[in-house]
């Protein structure tokens, strides 16, 4: 009367059923730890990355008009005609907190160029800074660009260097320069 329960076909094919639900929940469950095992090593790597900003890291500063190598101590400032380069030495401290803005805004994972000039806008300015070799290159605007994320960290770098650089003594008797954007 129950025969149908009973049925080793029917059975079987219940069996089967329920061996390929498992079979899909434990392919799921491996697609899972190795995506969760594939993150973690990529984190790992990225997390092991060195920062190889120290005290004896050395900066160059260039815009326009304006040079400066931490590496030698010299300021140079350019003119029309000329130019005139005088020695400019940073503090332990002034050094510190320059390599310390350089070491906060990721400088080292910067492109080598950021581009954050708006079309059409003129002139467009350059400045340069490098680290340890690194260069980036800052094209911009005198209008702040909205959207520019390195460009913003690129300028909190460059805006530690001027405060400190600008106001030596040294720096500050010499002329402005003549050279300027037009």
């Amino acid at each position: 009367m129950y025969q149908g329960l009973y049925d080793k076909n029917k059975i079987h094919i219940i069996e089967n059923k329920n061996n390929s639900i498992s079979k899909r929940a434990h392919m799921k469950n491996n697609h899972f730890f190795i995506t969760f095992y594939l993150l973690i090593i990529i984190s790992l790597i990225s997390c092991n990355k060195q920062n190889t900003i120290n005290q004896n890291s050395s900066f160059i500063y260039k815009d326009l008009t304006d040079t400066y190598d931490s590496k030698t101590g010299l300021f140079t400032r350019n003119y029309d005609s000329d130019s005139t380069t005088i020695k400019v030495n940073l503090t332990r401290e002034e050094k510190e907190k320059i390599l310390k803005t350089f070491s906060e805004n990721s400088f080292e994972s910067l492109p080598s160029t950021i581009d954050c000039s708006i079309w059409g806008y003129n002139p467009k300015i350059y400045d340069r800074l490098s680290l340890n070799n690194i260069n980036v290159e800052y094209i911009h605007n005198a209008e702040e660009g909205w959207f520019c994320y390195n460009g913003k960290k690129f300028d909190r770098i460059n805006k530690t260097i001027q405060d400190i650089i600008f106001n030596k003594n040294e720096v500050k008797q010499l002329e402005p320069s003549t050279i300027a954007y037009e």
